[in-house]
């Protein structure tokens, strides 16, 4: 009988052992042992804690509850730790923002998001969902930081009032007190009571990102045009480090900033992109006679910014002699000085200032600079007239084998169709009485065709041989 009870206590012994094992494994020591300390230190009360079939902890204060969970990850041995801090009173706004671990960032990932910091490095990690106004005041230096600080341990996503973190408790290279603690002042800042106004220009004045100051400036413009601290903002902004900051500060403040840019474009030191970027915000406050006291001086020490802003004014159809200068520069220039003035050649073309700017367009299809053929197709798209279907297609037939040529040649001839007066869509055909002309086909929804003639005429050639 003693035997027989031997036996069947050692059997239930050994049938016992693994799960004694696991269950003095899981009564030890816990990577996530740690976080209760951590939350206390912070002046939270642990109010659950289980730790038999998964390690759960509950903290709470009286505006915030803090979860934290452990699961284990894809590697051996890896364990991670969910943190999520949820708040006790409901989100006034509905945002979005999540950023992936930053180790798993792509080097070339470019911003994907509705809203922008202007922060490069902040709006290449992130993507923003939600109010503009509300991001962009909450959003400052200090809370960017905190969330690239969270996302180099894993991801991070905010959403619906909570501030969701996973911590690769291998990795984690800070004290799990100050991780928390940056959990918690980002949910403290995207969702406590902040006046938007006071933060938008305190970020416009303060942020150390030029981008970020001029995008807060912008909204801070935008949303509270008229107060007077935004006048007192944009105000001290015409004295900002960053010239982007300061020719923003000069579009929002209307009248009284047009001084400001009128004596930027006359600053023989203010660099190229500032004083392009002043004649474009004067728009038409930027008179014909300083235009052409400008362009050339530009073109000839090669401040190509102030060169092209310049001509895409030449563009507006107030300038004495435009076609000339712009059909000079189309023909001398190369690369983005040509490619803006065929773009201002084919505005021009398209008001009542000058119609024979057709011509210079027509002209330029000779060149062999591809990007300069596409904008002078594309001009010519825009306005050109029926004797600019025979040029075009000799271009195409000489230029098969240039991307996107072909194509722009098409959509080209197609809109030149649309625009024949009393026309209907199809309707372009050729007059078989007359070699080479074109005419509306009374009976039929004309064809058109190209012909085989070396000199790529357009003809009645019968039967029409279709390449649309």
């Amino acid at each position: 009988m003693g035997e027989v009870v031997f036996y069947v206590v050692a059997f239930t012994v050994s049938a016992l052992a693994p799960y004694s094992l696991w269950y003095l494994m899981r009564s030890g020591k816990h990577a996530m042992d740690d976080w209760p300390a951590a939350a206390a230190s912070l002046g939270l009360v642990v109010t659950q804690r289980e730790r038999l079939w998964r390690h759960r902890v509950v903290a709470e204060c009286d505006r915030l509850r803090a979860t934290f969970s452990a699961s284990q990850g894809d590697q051996e041995h890896a364990t991670w730790t969910h943190i999520v801090v949820a708040r006790r009173d409901r989100p006034a706004h509905a945002i979005w923002i999540e950023l992936s671990s930053l180790a798993q960032l792509a080097a070339g990932r470019p911003p994907a998001a509705d809203v922008t910091t202007g922060d490069h490095g902040f709006d290449r990690a992130a993507t923003l969902l939600g109010p503009a106004t509300h991001l962009l005041a909450t959003l400052d230096a200090a809370t960017r930081a905190r969330l690239i600080f969270l996302a180099r341990n894993g991801p991070v996503t905010v959403v619906s009032g909570e501030v969701q973190v996973t911590v690769d408790e291998g990795q984690l290279e800070t004290a799990r007190r100050r991780h928390l603690e940056s959990v918690i002042a980002v949910s403290d800042r995207l969702f406590g009571e902040l006046d938007l106004e006071v933060e938008l220009a305190r970020n416009a004045r303060e942020d150390p990102h030029p981008g970020a100051r001029e995008r807060n400036l912008a909204e801070l413009a935008r949303t509270f045009r008229g107060a007077p601290r935004t006048q007192e903002v944009l105000r001290a902004a015409l004295a900002d480090a960053s010239p982007a900051v300061r020719i923003r500060a000069a579009c929002e403040l209307g009248e009284e900033g047009r001084e400001f840019l009128q004596r930027v474009t006359e600053d023989d030191a203010a660099g190229d992109e500032i004083v392009a970027a002043a004649i474009r915000a004067l728009g038409a406050h930027f008179g014909a006679d300083r235009v052409e006291r400008m362009l050339k001086p530009a073109l000839r020490a090669r401040r190509g910014a102030t060169a092209a802003a310049c001509i895409e004014r030449l563009g507006a159809g107030d300038v004495a002699d435009a076609v000339a200068t712009l059909s000079r520069i189309l023909r001398v220039e190369r690369g983005p000085l040509a490619i803006a003035a065929a773009g201002a050649l084919g505005r021009l073309a398209g008001s009542s200032a000058d119609p024979a700017a057709e011509g210079p367009l027509v002209e330029a299809l000779a060149t062999e600079d591809r990007e300069v053929a596409l904008a002078v197709v594309e001009a010519l798209e825009r306005v050109a007239t029926v004797a600019a279907i025979a040029p075009l297609s000799a271009a195409a037939e000489r230029n098969r084998r240039v991307p996107g040529l072909l194509q722009a040649v098409r959509r080209a001839i197609a809109a030149i169709q649309s625009r024949v007066p009393g026309a209907a869509h199809g309707q372009l055909s050729l007059a078989p009485a007359l070699g080479g002309s074109i005419s509306l086909a009374p009976e039929q929804s004309g064809q058109l065709s190209l012909a085989d003639d070396p000199a790529g005429k357009i003809s009645a050639v019968a039967p029409p041989v279709d390449r649309q």
